[in-house]
């Protein structure tokens, strides 16, 4: 097996596929979700290679599962004349799925603006993007995963989670409201307390449980087009979700949406 191969874990039944990124020097494989946000590392003798026909049912899975989603989001927007949806900075240590959630922004007609940043590095850039992109909802992922299931409430126990915290900390210096600026934050099995805790609007993942790849974007597209008149509950929000109340959870948010004149004719 080499770099790029698609594999199954043989300990997990083949539940997850992913590809093999990296191979490290202690022989163990480094392995990222095809369709979840979680980043792992396997024996050799625990990956199992997936045939072809095999990954292409999966991806068709994927992309069903998705469109039945859009299908259902913009089918149950309201029609504006004349509105501003929310602005979204997306910081995704992943280049693939962040390319692949900006297309999805802009099927939504959601205005974002996307930057790769590997989670050690996303505190120490993110008030800078901010100032920069003058956002409206930031969302802070990449893949996480939790080592230690025994002691689930320390950040020490997971891949990136403490990267996530301080990166939502730093952000809240720059803009303390959680009204001006909506955080969503984490990806698999994060510390959803602690992101929570250092200031984040909705995070991952109560549940411990995997998230799907477009979770935060289908959550910020109810936030992006919700009028800032209202305040959404977190079952509205989660209902743009695959996973629900065990990947994403929160607390209240405002819509970031404005609504203007229609234009005179």
């Amino acid at each position: 097996m080499k770099i790029g191969d698609i594999v199954g874990r043989r300990s997990h039944n083949c539940d997850v596929l992913f590809r093999i990124t990296d191979i490290l020097n202690n022989g163990l494989y480094v392995l990222t979700g095809l369709n979840y946000r979680l980043l792992v590392e396997a024996e050799e003798s625990d990956c199992l290679p997936i045939r072809k026909s095999l990954i292409q049912r999966f991806r068709e899975f994927f992309l069903d599962e998705t469109e039945a989603m859009m299908d259902r989001v913009l089918s149950g927007r309201e029609v504006l004349t004349d509105c501003r949806p929310g602005r979204v900075l997306h910081m995704d240590s992943d280049p693939e799925y962040l390319q692949i959630c900006m297309s999805f922004y802009s099927r939504l007609s959601i205005p974002a603006r996307g930057e790769v940043s590997m989670v050690h590095k996303q505190a120490e850039s993110v008030q800078e993007l901010l100032k920069r992109d003058m956002p409206d909802i930031l969302i802070i992922t990449g893949h996480d995963s939790l080592y230690n299931s025994s002691m689930p409430g320390r950040n020490e126990s997971y891949r990136s989670s403490g990267y996530f915290c301080e990166t939502v900390r730093a952000a809240r210096r720059y803009n303390p409201s959680k009204d001006s600026l909506v955080i969503i934050a984490g990806a698999c099995q994060s510390n959803y307390e602690a992101l929570i805790d250092s200031g984040a609007n909705i995070a991952s993942s109560p549940g411990r449980i995997l998230i799907h790849a477009l979770d935060p974007v289908f959550a910020a597209e109810k936030i992006a087009y919700t009028s800032i008149d209202k305040v959404l509950s977190m079952r509205e929000i989660l209902d743009n979700t695959f996973t629900g109340r065990m990947g994403l959870g929160g607390y209240q948010t405002r819509g970031v949406m404005r609504q203007g004149l229609e234009p005179v004719r």
